[in-house]
């Protein structure tokens, strides 16, 4: 993404001096063209600010756990095989929906995670109304660059920035029945709508009373399966 901002300076210069100073009116679209990027720009860097620092606490900035190793309810560790869970502490509650995905930064990663910023889907929240926090589980699958260095830092505590949200919500709480396939970490996509269909079961708000989960994992043993469990026993029971 960086490198694609780079190169539309390079041939917004370009297209300015293949411009003859005498042709205003083509240099002026230009211009505009800068200021209405500038201003969206700025726009979506407030917004950045605004989830990401809160003067009012100890820490302003998110504070981001890499887990590897997760504790389940029953004193068993799950060894999570070639992916980490991001555990991410803001200090500001906002609205989190299912199908929101946030590009994350750790400039500690190293000089080059500096410039670098990576969207991952949201899995899970919770919020604390008491202290206004909220956290955010993201699931990270190891493969190249970034999500590399990642694999290698496992339970540190890092300062991040994470972006505004982004994506389009899907709204499946007008059907009564919903049908979903995953296969290995593709779980993490759908582990949102199950905890909006619980909540909007247990608050009357939707009309989905059945929910099926297909789920196809190679590796039963070393995949981070205790939150689908969980999940759909409460979806049993209610």
């Amino acid at each position: 993404m960086r490198l694609h901002l780079v190169m539309t300076g390079v041939g917004t210069i370009a297209l300015w001096r293949h411009l003859s100073i005498q042709r205003v009116r083509s240099r002026l679209y230009i211009l505009g063209g800068i200021t209405l990027w500038g201003c969206l720009l700025l726009l979506s860097f407030f917004v950045d600010c605004y989830h990401n620092i809160n003067l009012g606490r100890s820490r302003w900035l998110p504070r981001v756990n890499i887990v590897k190793v997760y504790q389940a309810t029953s004193d068993d560790q799950v060894v999570m095989a070639d992916a980490c869970l991001l555990e991410i502490q803001i200090n500001r509650c906002w609205d989190v929906r299912p199908g929101h995905y946030h590009f994350i930064c750790l400039p500690a990663l190293g000089f080059l995670s500096i410039f670098q910023s990576h969207p991952f889907w949201v899995v899970w929240w919770e919020k604390d109304s008491k202290t206004g926090t909220m956290q955010l589980d993201m699931l990270v699958r190891k493969r190249r660059g970034f999500t590399r260095r990642l694999s290698s830092h496992s339970r540190k505590e890092y300062t991040g920035w994470i972006s505004r949200p982004f994506g389009q919500p899907g709204a499946f709480g007008d059907y009564g029945s919903v049908l979903m396939f995953a296969t290995d970490i593709g779980i993490a996509a759908h582990l949102p709508y199950l905890k909006s269909f619980m909540q909007g079961r247990t608050e009357a708000s939707i009309c989905t009373r059945r929910v099926v989960v297909v789920w196809q994992v190679k590796d039963r043993g070393r995949f981070p399966c205790w939150n689908l469990f969980c999940l759909t026993n409460e979806c049993r029971r209610s």
